[in-house]
Formats: structure tokens, C-alpha cells, sequence
């Protein structure tokens, strides 16, 4: 195993330990902060799937479905085809939660689908349809950077997997207008961000690798390439952060914390300067 597969290891393994702690095995969901939050119980589900255990597997695909079942099935509702944040909501409140699962359904899939069982697996593919139809209607602002390309990756991905090819060519143009717009910024919008610059590389890394058009993967590639850049330019070795000036980064994270970007940081430099208890953010770990 090479260093960067046990980094990836260590962090999965974390992951799945969080989400070991805080499981509720009567609801197939992990309590974070008070409430199930579902983001939080798909994350620990794809934890689990890394794993060979058929046990773990399965349990997985009970928090699969659980969470599944949170999502509006509605039409009508301005809602449609997005999850619920927790167990305990009455209603969906965040858009942003069809983008975060959409994304997180095509990485499954392509990763782990053979450990799920097909009715699982039907279950998922139709709320991943659904949850693009949200991200169609919503059509987000290429600026807003993390959500434009979690956007782009779940229609370039999910039109793929759907065999939708409008979806896909949409998620194509929203990734080549947010890389035209961020190269007349000069930066991403989400500058420097130790909150964002994670979650921009994870959609960027996955379309470079799973996207079907080889023109779409290298732009994908060079697009990683530029944030990383941007990454390599504001290090701070002696604290292993980020300097600033940030761009919509959080209290919480630039204090030392654990955040997405650092994990992206610990996978390729290795050990942080603070003990890493990660519930990760970053899809691609």
C-alpha cells in the first residue's frame, strides 16, 4: 500500500469510526449535533461500503434507503428532489442538499455498486433522477463556486449513469462556464478557502476521472490542477494552514479544526500539526 492509500485509509477509517459512535440502530441514521442528519448518515455509508464486510454492506443500504427517504417526491413542489437535512425536519430546507446528495449518489455508484443490493440500487438511481431535476431547476450561478461544480458533477456523472445526454451537456457547460469565469477572476470565488477549496477539488478530481468525454476529464484535470495551485501559494508549513486572506472560510476551521480542505492537505503532505477526527467532507477520499 502506497503512503497516499494509507493516508486515504486512515482518514476512512476515522469516518467510519465517527460514524460507528454515533449510530442509531433503531433509525439507520447517525445522530450529529442533536438531530439524524442525513448527509452525515450517507457519508458514514459510503465509510462502511469501503470495507469487504457483507454485514457493513448491508447496513449501508438501510441508511441508503433511510435517507432516500427523506427526499420530496413531489412534482409540484418547489422542493422536488431534495433531502431533507435531518430525520427531524418536517420539510426540505436547503437546496444545496440536492447537489451534496446527487453527487454523493454517482460516487456510490461508480465505487460501490457491486456491494449493494439491486434494490438499493434502483432505489438510489431514482432519487438521483430526481434530485437532478432540482439541480436543473435551480440552474446555480457559476460564482457560487463549490455548489456550481457539485452541480456540474452530479449532471456530467448522473446524465452518464442515467443515459440522460441533456443533463450531461448541461453539467459540460456549467463546469467550462465556471472555469471561464474563474480565469477572468483570476481565483476562484471561494478563495483560499479552508472550508470550500476541499469541496471544489472533489468534484473536479471525480469528473476528471469517471467523465466519459476525454475533453471533458483533461479540463476537469487542469481545473484541480489551478486550485491546488492556489492551495501551494498561501501554505503555511510550521502550522500546516492555509494564509490568509480567506475567501468564505469558517471560524471554526481556520482555528484548526478539522475541515475538507485539510484533508485533501494531510492526503498528499502528510501529518497535521492537530490530531485529524474526521467526519469527511471530501467525496473523493
Amino acid at each position: 500500500m502506497s503512503t497516499m492509500e494509507q493516508r486515504r485509509a486512515f482518514l476512512i477509517r476515522q469516518g467510519k469510526a465517527f460514524g460507528d459512535a454515533n449510530f442509531d440502530a433503531d433509525l439507520d441514521l447517525v445522530v450529529y449535533g442533536g438531530h439524524h442528519t442525513i448527509r452525515d448518515a450517507i457519508w458514514y455509508a459510503m465509510a462502511l461500503l469501503h470495507g469487504d464486510d457483507p454485514a457493513e454492506h448491508q447496513r449501508a443500504c438501510r441508511i441508503i434507503r433511510k435517507a432516500i427517504a427523506t427526499q420530496e417526491t413531489d412534482p409540484a413542489s418547489r422542493w422536488y428532489g431534495v433531502l431533507r437535512t435531518s430525520w427531524e425536519a418536517e420539510a426540505p430546507t436547503d437546496p444545496n442538499w440536492a447537489e451534496f446528495n446527487a453527487a454523493n449518489f454517482t460516487g456510490i455508484y461508480h465505487r460501490f455498486r457491486h456491494r449493494m443490493d439491486p434494490a438499493t440500487i434502483e432505489q438510489m438511481l431514482a432519487a438521483l433522477d430526481r434530485a437532478l431535476e432540482a439541480i436543473r431547476r435551480r440552474d446555480v450561478q457559476v460564482s457560487y463556486t463549490n455548489i456550481a461544480l457539485l452541480a456540474s458533477l452530479s449532471l456530467i456523472l448522473g446524465g452518464q449513469i442515467l443515459g440522460k445526454d441533456a443533463l450531461r451537456r448541461l453539467g459540460e457547460e456549467k463546469l467550462f462556464g465556471w472555469m471561464e469565469y474563474t480565469n477572468l477572476a483570476g481565483a476562484p470565488r471561494e478563495y483560499n478557502s479552508l472550508t470550500y477549496s476541499g469541496v471544489a477539488l472533489s468534484p473536479l478530481a471525480e469528473i476528471g476521472v469517471y467523465a466519459q468525454d476525454p475533453e471533458v476529464r483533461l479540463r476537469a484535470q487542469a481545473a484541480e490542477a489551478r486550485v491546488w495551485l492556489h492551495l501551494a501559494t498561501h501554505f503555511h508549513p510550521a502550522t500546516h494552514q492555509l494564509a490568509g486572506p480567506h475567501s468564505r472560510a469558517y471560524h471554526e476551521e481556520i482555528t484548526f479544526n478539522p475541515s475538507p480542505t485539510r484533508s485533501c492537505l494531510y492526503l498528499v503532505l502528510g501529518e497535521c500539526k492537530v490530531v485529524l477526527v474526521v467526519k469527511t467532507k471530501n467525496r473523493h477520499v
